[in-house]
């Protein structure tokens, strides 16, 4: 008699992309971690904390690349020409030319220490993070860490830069992961990611971080008729958040993370 083979999976066969949204809505996402431990505390482990003892389940970081190697929970100013500080934030290639020792000893966050994105997610292991590279250079050392650290059922990785992105996206196969491009502010004559989005044009993407500025009803059943989930950022005033909720999105992203539960979650 002969002995059935078990069917072994392939390294190309497709896997699975899994459920990373919740079942309410809208969600309800602390930017940077929010200002519940400070407003200058942003991605440290205390605003993650901190967001976590408030209720939220859904947090968004940045990341850059140290020299040595490091994803680093930093979001940093993207001019090479600024100095060191802007508005309070190192500029990015001067981040990345640092050790993360370096990091360590010269940078602070509101008097936090920063952290490694690796220390971010084990320290908040139920909370799932919208992750979003800011440099071409951090890329594939977040796509091996995603990987090792086996969170991709629980991170949604998202940029303003639509190549980055699907780079990161191909970095990560044969695994899914859920991903999400971000539309800017302000008027523009053209604005590329919104146009992709609006026609369909977009691969691989589930989602869009749309700027309050842009939010309408008719924008968000127009961007969910493509099967785009759509999240408002950054949402710090009652008319924005009350906008967001009535828009029909299904997030809603602030730095004012008490402000945004009392309106969205009243207790009353």
């Amino acid at each position: 008699m002969l002995m059935k083979m078990k069917k072994k999976l392939q390294p190309n066969q497709p896997f699975k992309k899994p459920n990373f949204w919740g079942a309410e809505k809208p969600i309800l996402i602390a930017h940077r971690g929010g200002d519940a431990a400070g407003v200058s505390k942003e991605n440290t482990l205390a605003a993650f904390s901190a967001a976590s003892k408030l209720g939220y389940e859904y947090g968004e970081t940045d990341v850059v690349l140290s020299s040595d190697g490091k994803v680093v929970a930093l979001h940093g100013s993207k001019n090479k020409l600024d100095s060191f500080f802007k508005k309070g934030r190192p500029s990015r290639p001067v981040i990345q030319r640092m050790s993360f020792q370096k990091i360590l000893e010269h940078v602070s966050v509101g008097g936090e220490k920063v952290p490694l994105l690796e220390d971010i997610l084990k320290a908040q292991p139920k909370m799932r993070f919208f992750i979003d590279p800011k440099t071409d250079e951090v890329v594939e050392p977040l796509a091996e860490l995603l990987k090792r650290l086996r969170v991709l059922d629980r991170v949604c990785v998202n940029s303003f830069n639509y190549r980055r992105l699907q780079r990161l996206l191909k970095l990560l196969e044969p695994y899914k992961v859920t991903a999400a491009v971000i539309v800017g502010r302000g008027i523009r004559l053209t604005n590329k990611n919104l146009d992709m989005l609006k026609e369909g044009r977009a691969k691989n993407i589930d989602g869009v971080h749309l700027h309050h500025s842009h939010v309408s009803r008719a924008m968000v059943d127009l961007l969910h008729s493509h099967n785009i989930k759509v999240l408002i950022w950054t949402t710090n005033t009652p008319l924005a958040i009350t906008n967001a909720l009535k828009s029909g999105a299904d997030g809603i992203i602030s730095d004012d993370i008490r402000l945004l539960k009392e309106i969205a979650e009243p207790t009353n």
